[in-house]
């Protein structure tokens, strides 16, 4: 069998077999030598022997693996029987069919390819080192492959409509079920052509056909769709018996024309993130998930009666940092109890110290000390409390997003003894985009690409509801692409010169400068509109705009030539707001973000190099109006 080996052995002669000796069968693991770690696998049977036949069961192989099986008995010992015996390659398993191949590989191996895999099946590779000590801890990489088109048969590619009835407008069509090889098999359609050209097959490949309407004459209509769970063997179909199927009418079929009957197969692979919980709590307190849980700490926001609780957990779990993606009060609800002091404050048997605090637009970064009454050293820890992400929504710049994934990741780096504690209000939709993106991210580098839906899947099974709505887990893919394709392309105020002396280099090779490079690669604070110069009959909007959006400065730029240069001045004039803004507050420069963010509005906002360049030029000339960049700390 694939895992066992049976021996069944008889004694002749017979008097060979007297008196109470042992039988002894060994299997052992048989193939190259890998080096002087390897050891084979092996196990060994005893017991007495009974007569004059009798069985060996060698049990717990590897399927699809060659052993070399050894019998001895008698005294001293003596080698009966030796033979090379292959354990089988398929087992039944609970009523599905199980493939297993072993393969192994020396240990300088860094690539295996996989044999041909089927379609919409899963697989689990598990890989396990050997040295001289035995096998060592296994890895397992479990994977799906993707669906393909259905299998149809050669038999069924043409089929013979018969017993034609113009009188009546109907037809017989021959079906039968196909196999689902290559993906479950969703739903039959049955199209109806009276094209006189030749071109249904190019035209059915299209998603979107019409059903039949009387007061339009289309050539070619969707007639039926017959759900596969309904076709279960070969049936005739009725085209044109007038009846309604899945709410397609089955128009009767007009005398005197030629039609064409299509049969379309449609499979599917339905990915369903699940909603429930699936697994107990405690399947992440178990000592082999222990190492899994990065961000062990995923809670609601305190509540007044839980800060001390808050703080107990901090302590003992050693959180290193915390993120905070919830605002204290947001649609006039209170989201989230203040668990922090001001300057410092007694929470039970804790002391908690604001030591330091540093705001920008986005962000506020609090540096916290924790003492323990009894505990002679304080431990110190920072809170990431993220502004711009709205209840049940998603940030409108996701660029300050990837910087906040970054900062988070750098302290986790420098202070590595706990988790990081990640809370919005309820713990799940913000808190669980927040996880998924640093996963993915990691995911991105480590492996080449990356799989949204097994990551949530993942997520949702350590905590319900993980990524709560489907604008979040469509953000994750955008994110993701500014990630990926762009990076962080944020600059400290104190290195922007080096970094434009840098830019202006030209390539050696293509002779373009770094300003040209960086453009190629194409958040929002809503605090600027822009609008073309009004024309006398829109003034009245125009007026009443200003005052729906409470606007406070109106600026002009050339309006006699809006229609021919409007667009990219005004984008000019936003980027260098923008950038100054964020100079100012976060000490940070970052032109390829701020371009990115206009041209998402816009396309004609910043049109070329040459206005890319000047964003530069202007952030170098607002940080020459101060004298100390460190000012901007």
């Amino acid at each position: 069998s694939p895992t066992s080996i049976k021996l069944h052995w008889t004694c002749k002669p017979p008097k060979s077999c007297q008196g109470s000796w042992k039988i002894r069968a060994q299997c052992l693991m048989d193939g190259p030598l890998s080096g002087p770690c390897w050891r084979p696998q092996h196990t060994t049977s005893e017991q007495p022997l009974q007569g004059l036949e009798g069985t060996v069961t060698c049990s717990s192989l590897h399927p699809f693996t060659s052993y070399r099986v050894t019998i001895s008995g008698g005294y001293p010992a003596t080698d009966l029987y030796s033979q090379l015996v292959h354990t089988s390659e398929t087992a039944e398993h609970h009523g599905q069919e199980r493939v297993q191949q072993n393969v192994r590989v020396r240990h300088s191996v860094t690539k295996s390819l996989l044999p041909p895999l089927r379609h919409v099946t899963t697989y689990t590779v598990p890989i396990q080192g050997l040295t001289a000590a035995g096998l060592g801890q296994e890895s397992r990489w479990d994977f799906e492959t993707n669906i393909s088109e259905p299998a149809i048969p050669p038999s069924v590619t043409a089929l013979s409509v018969y017993s034609i009835s113009p009188s009546s407008g109907t037809a017989l069509l021959p079906l039968q079920p196909l196999p689902g090889l290559h993906g479950p098999i969703r739903e039959y359609q049955i199209i109806v052509s009276a094209m006189q050209n030749g071109s249904e097959a190019d035209t059915c490949c299209s998603p979107g056909l019409q059903p039949f309407n009387s007061s339009l004459e289309r050539d070619m209509y969707l007639a039926a769709v017959l759900p596969a769970h309904n076709l279960t063997g070969p049936t005739d179909f009725v085209l044109g018996d007038g009846a309604h199927h899945y709410g397609y009418y089955n128009a009767p079929l007009r005398p005197h024309r030629n039609y064409t009957a299509v049969v379309r197969v449609v499979s599917r692979w339905n990915q369903k993130l699940v909603s429930g919980l699936l697994h107990p709590s405690h399947a992440g307190k178990e000592p082999w998930n222990q190492a899994k849980n990065r961000y062990k700490s995923v809670i609601p926001c305190p509540l007044p009666g839980t800060v001390v609780d808050f703080w107990q957990m901090i302590w003992q779990e050693k959180v290193s940092a915390i993120v905070m993606l919830t605002g204290l009060v947001e649609q006039n609800k209170t989201k989230c109890e203040q668990y922090w002091p001001e300057g410092e404050q007694v929470c039970g048997d804790f002391t908690v110290t604001l030591s330091n605090t540093w705001t920008t637009t986005s962000l506020v970064t609090r540096t916290f000390r924790l003492q323990r009454a009894g505990s002679p050293l304080p431990r110190n820890m920072q809170q990431f409390h993220y502004l711009l992400w709205p209840d049940h929504g998603v940030p409108s710049n996701p660029a300050r997003l990837l910087q906040l994934v970054e900062m988070v990741n750098e302290r986790v780096s420098e202070a590595p003894a706990g988790p990081v504690l990640v809370h919005c209000s309820a713990g799940i939709g913000r808190t669980g985009t927040f996880i998924a993106l640093d996963v993915l991210l990691k995911m991105a580098r480590a492996e080449g690409s990356v799989d949204v839906f097994r990551c949530v899947q993942r997520l949702r099974e350590q905590r319900v509801s993980m990524v709560q709505t489907k604008e979040q887990y469509t953000f994750l893919y955008e994110v993701l692409l500014e990630g990926l394709l762009c990076g962080n392309t944020g600059v400290l105020v104190e290195s922007v010169p080096s970094h434009v002396s840098l830019l202006r280099q030209p390539d050696a090779q293509t002779q373009s400068n770094g300003f040209s490079r960086e453009f190629k690669t194409y958040a929002e604070e809503d605090n600027i509109i822009v609008t073309q110069l009004p024309l006398r009959e829109t003034l009245v909007d125009f007026w009443a705009l200003l005052w729906d959006y409470t606007c406070t400065a109106l600026v002009m730029l050339n309006p006699r030539s809006w229609t021919r240069d409007g667009a990219s001045r005004c984008g000019l004039f936003c980027a260098a707001t923008f950038l100054c803004e964020q100079i100012r507050s976060e000490g940070l420069l970052d032109v390829s973000q701020a371009v990115r963010m206009l041209k998402r509005r816009r396309r004609q906002m910043i049109k070329d190099v040459e206005q890319y360049t000047f964003c530069y030029e202007l952030a170098l000339s607002y940080l020459d109006s101060f004298k100390i960049y460190g000012n901007f700390k």
